[in-house]
Formats: C-alpha cells, sequence, structure tokens
C-alpha cells in the first residue's frame, strides 16, 4: 500500500506546519550597529517616511528605539522596498536563515500534497489559524530567539490549534535541526502541552530529507493514527470516570451524618483498635474504586487495549519506563502521605503501631546516604492488631538489599517475593530497589520495639506494602510458597547495543556496528524461568539504518555467492516492520531456541532462515561470529543480528 492509499484509509487530509521559516517578520530586531548604519544612509524623504511608518519623530535616537523594538523591526521588514538601497542588507541574514529553514521543510510539504493532503505551513506570528482540523501537526522546537532556550512558544502554539480544532486528535511531531537540543526537551514539550505519548514523536529535520524514510515514518504512523485516536478516547473514558466517582463520593459524604461514621465503625473494626479516621478514609478508598469500576467507559479502556498486538505498535522506542514503574510502585505500596498522617495522628511505631508491610530502613544509613539494608514486618496482622499487647510477643522481619534502580528496567520477582521501587527519601528524582532475601528473617522483641520510640531509634518506617503484596511476601517465607499464587511484576525491554553481520558468502562481515555500545539502538525483553523466551526490538532510526546499509552492501556485492538471497530480502516488502520486533515462539518441544528466525513465517520469501536475532551469551551457534570469521554449516542466516549488553552505568 503506498502512502497515499495510507493517507486515505487512515483519514488523513490536512497537515499543520508551524514554523519560523515561514513567518512573515524576524523574530528579533537588528542589532544597534546594523540600525545605525541603515539610518545614515536613508535620503531626508525616506527618513521622512520612516517616521512616519513608525509614529514617532524623525530624529535619529527616536527612529533607532523604534527598529530596536521587535514590533517597529517587523513594520519596517514589510516595506523594507521603500527604503532601498539602504534596507538592502539589514535584514539579509534573517532573508537567508529563513530560506534555508523553508528549504529544510519543503521535502516535507512536497510528499504531504503529493498523497492529496492539504498542508498549510505558517509561523507562530500567524493571525488566523488554517480552518481545516489537522490529522498531522508538525511544530519546530525553537520558534523564536530568547536570551535562554525555550520549549514554551512550541507548547503556544500546540495550544492554539486545539483551542481552534479541540476535538480532532491528531499526531504530532515536534522537529529541529537542533537533534541534542530535541533529545533534551521533547519531553519537556510533550508533557506540558499534555499529548498523548503514542501519538507524539521527536523528528530531526535531517530525516526528511530521505524521501524512502519520510515515507516509512509517515506511513506508519498515518495508519495506526485511528487506533490511537481510540486509545486516547480510552483514556478520556478513564479520566471521566475517576471524574464521575469523585462527584458520587462527594454526594455520598454529604449525604452520611457524623453519627454514621461511628455507628459504621462501631459494628466492624472497633474491637480491633482502629482509629475511625484510618478505617473511614479506607473504605472510602475502596468504595471509590467501586464507583470507579462500575462506570462503563472504564472498561472501554481495557477492551480497547486488548485489540493492540505488539506489531500494532507503529514505531519503535522505549527508554524512559518511568511511568510503567510508578503504576507499579503505587500498586505495590502505600503513599508516604499516609504514614506521616499516622504520625501525626500518634499511630507509628514510635507508639507501637506496626503493619504487616511495613518497610524500615536503617537510621545510620539514612542518614548518611548510604542505604544497604532494609527489613519489613512479616508478622501476622492479627498479632499487630493491639499495640498495647505487642511488647509480650516477638515482631518477625524480613531483610532486603537496597539497590539503585537501574533507568530502563523493571524489577523481577524471585521466589515469590515481589521487588520493591520506590523513590529516594532525600532525591525524588531517584528511585531505589529493594529485593528481599526471604533466607535472612530478624526478630524484634520489646527491648528493640521500645527502642524505636527513643530520640534515635536505630529503624525508621519508609515505606508500607499493600496487603496482597505483605501477604504474598509473608505466605512465601512462612510456607516456601514459591511463584505459586504471586503477582508477577511486569517485565519491559531492557536497553541492549547493536552488532550487524553479512555472510559474504562463507565469511562474516560487518554490516554496522555504530551502536554496538548505544542503549539507545535495541532491547530485548527475556521472561523469566528455564525457559528463555525473548522479545527483540530495534528503534525506528536503527532499522532504517541497518536496512540502508543491507541495499548498498547488494549493490557493491553482485557477485558475491549470498548476493541473490540478501536482494531478496533487501527487496521484501515487509522488511522493515520484521526489523523492529520480533518475538519468539515455541519450537516442537515447548521450548525456546538459541536463536530466533524472525521471517520464518513469510511463506512469499524463499530464504526464511535469511535474518538471525540471537541475544547475549545465549549459547546461539552465532555467538562467535566477528568480522572476517568463517561461517559454519549450522550457521543458517546471511544477516545477523547479534544483541549486546551494555556495561552498568
Amino acid at each position: 500500500m503506498n502512502l497515499a492509499q495510507v493517507f486515505k484509509e487512515a483519514g488523513v487530509t490536512h497537515a499543520h506546519i508551524v514554523d519560523d521559516g515561514f513567518d512573515t517578520g524576524p523574530s528579533s530586531p537588528p542589532t544597534d550597529h546594523e540600525i545605525g548604519e541603515f539610518l545614515q544612509r536613508l535620503t531626508p524623504d525616506q527618513v521622512t517616511a520612516l517616521a512616519l511608518l513608525l509614529k514617532v519623530g524623525p530624529n535619529e535616537d527616536d527612529l533607532t528605539e523604534a527598529v530596536a523594538g521587535l514590533q517597529g523591526a517587523r513594520a519596517l521588514f514589510k516595506s523594507r522596498r521603500k527604503f532601498l538601497p539602504a534596507s538592502e542588507h539589514l535584514f539579509q541574514t534573517y532573508i537567508r536563515e529563513q530560506l534555508d529553514r523553508k528549504k529544510k521543510v519543503r521535502p516535507l510539504i512536497k510528499r504531504l500534497r503529493q498523497c492529496g493532503v492539504t498542508c498549510k505551513a505558517y509561523g507562530p506570528d500567524a493571525r488566523r489559524l488554517p480552518k481545516e482540523p489537522p490529522q498531522l501537526i508538525f511544530i519546530d522546537l525553537q520558534l523564536r530567539n530568547h536570551a535562554q532556550f525555550s520549549v514554551r512558544d512550541a507548547i503556544e502554539a500546540y495550544q492554539r490549534i486545539m483551542k481552534n480544532h479541540g476535538s480532532t486528535k491528531p499526531f504530532v511531531f515536534l522537529f529541529s535541526t537542533l537533534k541534542n537540543l530535541l533529545d533534551v526537551h521533547k519531553e519537556e514539550f510533550r508533557g506540558s502541552a499534555n499529548i498523548f505519548v503514542s501519538q507524539f514523536e521527536a523528528l530531526p529535520k535531517a530525516r526528511l530529507g530521505n524521501s524512502e524514510e519520510l515515507d516509512h515514518i509517515l506511513s506508519s504512523y498515518a495508519s495506526a493514527l485511528p487506533r490511537l485516536r481510540d486509545m486516547h478516547t480510552a483514556i478520556d473514558h478513564v479520566v471521566s470516570a475517576i471524574s464521575a466517582a469523585g462527584q458520587s463520593v462527594t454526594r455520598t459524604l454529604l449525604s452520611l451524618d457524623l453519627v454514621d461514621y461511628f455507628v459504621l465503625h462501631a459494628n466492624t473494626v472497633s474491637v480491633e483498635k482502629t482509629r475511625l479516621g484510618t478505617y473511614v478514609s479506607e473504605i472510602l478508598m475502596e468504595y471509590l474504586v467501586h464507583e470507579v469500576e462500575k462506570a462503563p467507559g472504564f472498561w472501554d479502556f481495557a477492551q480497547t487495549l486488548d485489540s493492540w498486538t505488539l506489531h500494532d505498535i507503529p514505531r519503535a522506542r522505549f527508554g524512559d519506563v518511568r511511568p510503567a514503574r510508578d503504576i507499579y510502585s503505587g500498586n505495590m505500596l502505600h503513599a508516604r502521605t499516609r504514614l506521616a498522617s499516622e504520625a501525626d495522628r500518634k499511630l507509628s511505631p514510635a507508639q507501637g503501631h506496626f503493619s504487616l508491610g511495613d518497610i524500615f530502613f536503617n537510621s545510620e544509613e539514612l542518614r548518611s546516604g548510604e542505604l544497604k539494608r532494609a527489613v519489613v514486618v512479616i508478622s501476622p496482622a492479627c498479632d499487630l492488631a493491639r499495640p498495647e499487647d505487642l511488647l509480650d510477643r516477638t515482631l518477625m522481619l524480613c531483610e532486603g538489599k537496597i539497590g539503585k534502580a537501574k533507568a530502563y528496567s523493571m524489577p523481577t520477582s524471585d521466589n515469590g517475593t515481589s521487588a520493591v521501587i520506590l523513590a529516594h527519601p532525600h532525591d525524588a528524582k531517584k528511585e531505589l530497589l529493594i529485593e528481599w532475601n526471604k533466607k535472612k528473617i530478624h526478630s524484634w522483641h520489646k527491648e528493640e520495639i521500645e527502642q524505636l520510640a527513643t530520640v534515635n531509634p536505630a529503624w525508621t518506617l519508609q515505606a508500607r506494602l499493600r496487603p496482597l503484596y505483605a501477604l504474598q511476601l509473608q505466605q512465601s517465607i512462612v510456607s516456601d510458597l514459591g511463584r505459586i499464587g504471586v503477582q508477577r511484576s511486569p517485565s519491559v525491554f531492557a536497553p541492549h547495543g547493536l552488532l550487524v553481520f553479512v555472510r559474504d558468502g562463507n565469511v562474516w562481515q560487518s554490516l554496522d556496528t555504530s551502536q554496538a555500545s548505544d542503549g539507545s539502538a535495541a532491547a530485548l525483553s527475556v521472561a523469566e524461568g528455564k525457559k528463555k523466551k525473548t522479545a527483540f526490538i530495534v528503534t525506528d532510526t536503527t532499522a532504517f539504518r541497518i536496512y540502508g546499509k543491507l541495499k548498498d552492501w547488494v549493490h557493491a556485492h553482485p557477485t558475491s555467492a549470498t548476493h541473490a538471497e540478501l536482494a531478496e530480502l533487501s527487496q521484501f516488502a515487509g522488511i522493515l516492520q520484521k526489523f523492529l520486533y520480533a518475538e519468539q515462539l515455541e519450537n516442537s518441544n515447548r521450548d525456546y531456541d538459541k536463536e530466533w528466525y524472525p521471517f520464518h513465517d513469510e511463506a512469499g520469501l524463499a530464504h526464511r532462515s535469511a535474518v538471525a536475532f540471537v541475544r547475549p551469551d545465549a549459547g546461539s551457534v552465532y555467538d562467535d561470529v566477528k568480522h572476517g570469521v568463517a561461517a559454519t554449516d549450522d550457521q543458517k542466516a546471511t544477516l545477523l543480528f547479534k544483541f549486546k549488553r551494555l556495561k552498568p552505568q
């Protein structure tokens, strides 16, 4: 399917391009030196005309001040022909830069229009926006020059479009010639503009010059746009469900008389000495969840998400898993605000109040910042219910090792004990990882418990596991249930470097090693357990570069013994999508091979083992492949992707 057909099926008919190359005037005034030279070259009549244009006196000071202002400079720019030849060089740099900016965007405009898309390009100073709602939006990162770089103008340009066309859910591209700045500020723009991350992409303008790559980018995103809109709508339904639930809770609270709280408390947990405020707060949270889940729109989100598969995703990228970790952590831990409230109400360990799942840090380590150990309460909840009796009992705890949460990873479950991610107590931007060792059990007796009430307690409460995870941890230790019934933490892609080799006859040659140590090139997700099921991912830019190098290699080696096989591969219609994602399937032994051939099921390809993906140290027949090494008989591939483990940072 060509790009025009993709646009037609996806309903893409209009695009907006916001770029300062299409401004009607400069975004900054000329320098004082340039203004001085300009004024000196004016004729008396031109001086009079300039004063009338700028509505100031015809003296040098007033004219200089007016032209030095942005409004005056833009007015002069529009009428510059009236002041030739003096104005000939005044805006020469700006005009040259503006033409250069337009030149970089022209390939995009030309391609969109060739495919039947109405393309409106304008600058941030446009008085009126196009009336047609856009399905594609392209916004330049730096729309105006400021003393200090800011994405404010780009955010305002997007918000202005959405104010006019609020019902549309477009795909948004933030593009720039400044790739480093783009990488640094793209998330600031997306977050501040409140854009759905799956409908957003940062695009270096250099990629617009490659027509084949440009078609691939536009086709990938446009084809997924209708379903992305559905997903966006489903997210809106979740937000609406939460808002409606909040209103329902408000109505319920306003309908409860104060005495009703005491009646509820007396008939339920008062015997367990649970305070009234804690009890009501807990049941309100459960009631809020009930009100959210009863909204039909909330389950539209689940239905929409169920319709997606990994191969439906329009682009391959990974990196910041902080949002996923926040959800994981929030599902596992109570909020610290709750613990602070309990401390204010004298319901903390210092007063003898403990809960199953309470996590303590060593106080000395907490003060020094060198966090190494944590302990978690695993005593049965019934033993903790009456603080006045606790001193006659033994408090059981499990020790855990504290480490730094890696930037690109999620924790994994080990022997039924789910690892914990939580914010660093001294730096909210950092996250800690606690891995429990169920063989290290501690006991606190009367002396240790009373010591927590002193001025310098040996341990400090930092977090609390939610009941489900606390019980899972307790059961795995007491009953040694292993993984049975344990909710496993999610597995995400871990970044890897990438080495790509091509087989020239019977000898392996390097095709691409430029990202051997670059974590933005590729990633792996390996399932836990003895069966190492692997999912491979290669980023768009890396996949396209390798595809280009493969075509160049085929063109340069017409006499190679493997030329025909590689030529067929390079011409295969779905090659790029196959490069982006590969997820292993079970073999006939219900296990997973040590290498994976992503084209194994392509009936239209004569050599279905032409491409192999291999994870590091897999024990594969390809483990020893490097440049110049002879191929062995059991190496069936002619193009090899070797994923390389990165050194810890």
